[in-house]
């Protein structure tokens, strides 16, 4: 019999699995109460407070006018700043009696019951766990399309070690409940059982009620989904069998599309955001070019590995093209890559939205939460490229795995908690690493030409960097994984 996943982390052979869920599980306590989550009025900002009050209005006058909730200045009991200004979309008429928030009615919903049993610490907690449950199930992804035990093990410290994943540990954004939705997706990926598709319809429904970005990226993988579930049982008993769910998902869509119409006059919610909800409205290189170097939200500032990112990514293009051949052979599209497919057609489209908004960051965002789905898809890639028959490789990763973690413990907890105070430790982090350190003094979030021919600059020298590393990699003659392909 099959061990279950649980039993399978305590089985001795996998002492190493075991001990990095434990590093997680420390890491994640420490980072708690370092940032002050435990407090009754925990620090919030940007669009946290705005959830928060939808949850509150939900809780205390079962709907979401927030009218009522800004006049009494009921953010006061869970916000430690001044009353919130009220986030309404452009449309609504103020001086009416209904306030509904720009923000949509999906994480209010999740965050109820933990809100009305613990306030905004029971939030905090059910929002970390389900950021370690990311975690988990990458570790299921690993296990099952991966199998080999050395690269899930690359894998899982890529992942633990991402300063991007711990610098929004605890969050209250859509974005970070995104990756485990998407993680749960692909698990449940061609699961017949009525249960798995009843749990991956919810998965849909609810993800598109917190964020459109979210239908945008699973919806794909679901389309996937069912290709397979008709593959595999033909149309007709797919249809006696799951047409039930399909029509309940329709239904639960228009009815919220329904309910964004009669309240807002909108069909979509990127409609809620006026000027910056629009796609195509920012400058796509500069963007583009952002997303990467940015010294404040920039993926490769603290996220360091992905410097050689493009070595892994020749290779996966390589054994892409290689399949393709043997498909056209054969005219037959395998379960994994129409699953491949539907990740990579969700991940490009939600790519797009985020290279063309302008609002790309989040007004007062941590850091590179709206790129943290992409991080784990990469990890994926590399993980399953990695080449251990070249000693140059295994020192390389090493290195760059151990400065991630570098980069995690001073940006993610050490320097959260003391840039906000006024203490002599602060003034210590300003000056040997914000001021100091290369990469945030040599690149700009700035969007004037200097600065983004500085990004540009970077990003060239990443390109020639991966290009070198590539051939150093391939010195000892042709790997295991290239022999494969």
């Amino acid at each position: 019999m099959k061990a279950s996943p649980f039993k399978y982390l305590l089985q001795s052979k996998n002492n190493y699995y075991l001990g990095i869920f434990v590093l997680v599980f420390l890491f994640s306590f420490l980072t708690f109460f370092v940032r002050g989550y435990y407090k009754k009025i925990s620090f919030i900002s940007g669009d946290e407070p705005h959830y928060i009050m939808m949850t509150d209005s939900l809780v205390k006058d079962n709907d979401f006018n927030l009218k009522n909730d800004y006049i009494l200045g009921r953010s006061s009991s869970y916000y430690a700043g001044a009353n919130l200004m009220p986030h309404l979309p452009i449309s609504l008429d103020i001086k009416g009696n209904k306030w509904y928030s720009i923000h949509t009615i999906g994480l209010p919903f999740l965050y109820y019951l933990p809100y009305k049993l613990f306030g905004v610490i029971g939030v905090r907690i059910a929002v970390c766990v389900v950021q370690i449950m990311a975690v988990y199930l990458f570790f299921l992804i690993l296990k099952k399309y991966i199998v080999d035990r050395t690269k899930v093990l690359i894998g899982l410290l890529l992942i633990v070690s991402c300063s991007l994943f711990w610098q929004n540990f605890g969050g209250l954004f859509p974005d970070l409940i995104m990756v485990t939705f998407m993680g749960a997706s692909i698990l449940l990926f061609g699961k017949k059982s009525l249960l798995s598709n009843l749990i991956f319809m919810l998965i849909i429904f609810s993800g598109t009620l917190m964020h459109t970005k979210m239908a945008v990226l699973l919806a794909p993988i679901y389309i996937a989904h069912i290709i397979q579930l008709i593959r595999g049982l033909g149309f007709r008993k797919f249809v006696t069998l799951y047409a039930g769910l399909l029509f309940i998902l329709v239904v639960g869509l228009y009815m919220y599309i329904r309910f964004l119409y009669i309240n807002y006059g909108v069909f979509s919610p990127t409609g809620l955001y006026g000027n910056n909800g629009q796609l195509f409205s920012a400058n796509l290189v500069t963007n583009s070019i952002a997303i990467i170097t940015d010294r404040v939200k920039g993926l490769l500032i603290y996220y360091p590995v992905l410097a050689i990112m493009g070595v892994y990514l020749i290779r996966a293009a390589q054994a892409l093209q290689v399949y393709i051949k043997k498909v056209l052979k054969i005219k037959y599209i395998s379960p994994e890559l129409l699953l491949g497919l539907g990740v990579c057609l969700g991940s490009l489209m939600l790519l797009a939205t985020q290279l063309g908004f302008s609002d790309w960051s989040g007004s007062y965002a941590p850091n590179g939460r709206y790129m943290l789905v992409f991080v784990f898809i990469l990890v994926f890639l590399m993980s399953k490229y990695i080449n251990f028959h070249n000693k140059f490789e295994k020192i390389t990763v090493a290195f760059f795995i151990l400065l991630n973690f570098i980069v995690s413990i001073l940006t993610s907890v050490f320097l959260t908690h003391f840039t906000e105070g006024t203490s002599g430790l602060k003034r210590i982090n300003q000056i040997f690493f914000i001021k100091s350190f290369p990469s945030f003094t040599a690149i700009s979030a700035q969007t004037s030409a200097t600065h983004v021919a500085r990004g540009l600059g970077v990003i060239v020298m990443i390109i020639i960097f991966n290009i070198v590393l590539f051939y150093a990699f391939s010195k000892a003659g042709k790997s295991k994984i290239t022999q494969k392909l």
